[in-house]
């Protein structure tokens, strides 16, 4: 191989390498991954809207969720006794909801008046 082909062989080898390093740099600070936001500090709540230009409507929104209640009304409610002892558990799915039917036993009193649990879905 005479001198200058091993030049410019050399030369377009550096050159690549010079290229593809630069490249891999360059997209490098380029790639993210999901934005990571906490419920306190510094990516807390008050803090989402500056995360992500996704997050915008944490900052300018109104109405977003958690709702912001108004008109709520205080009420003097009676406390409620729980009453829930130790249940196998029969989970039935009824076709429009999954039901939780539970072993006779466990209540809540609320006023004087007992409650007997019997099943709940979801």
């Amino acid at each position: 191989m005479n001198l200058s082909k091993r030049f410019f062989t050399v030369l377009a080898a550096a050159i690549s390498i010079f290229l593809f390093t630069t490249a891999t740099d360059s997209f490098a600070g380029h790639v993210t991954g999901p934005v990571h936001w906490t419920y306190e500090g510094q990516t807390g709540p008050e803090h989402w809207g500056d995360l992500s230009p996704e997050f915008a409507a944490c900052k300018e929104g109104k109405r977003q969720s958690p709702v912001d209640i108004t008109g709520a009304v205080e009420a003097d409610l009676k406390d409620i006794s729980f009453d829930y002892k130790a249940s196998p558990l029969k989970i039935i799915n009824n076709g429009h909801t999954i039901q939780v039917n539970y072993a006779e036993g466990s209540s809540i009193t609320i006023g004087g008046k007992k409650y007997d649990l019997l099943q709940f879905h979801f």
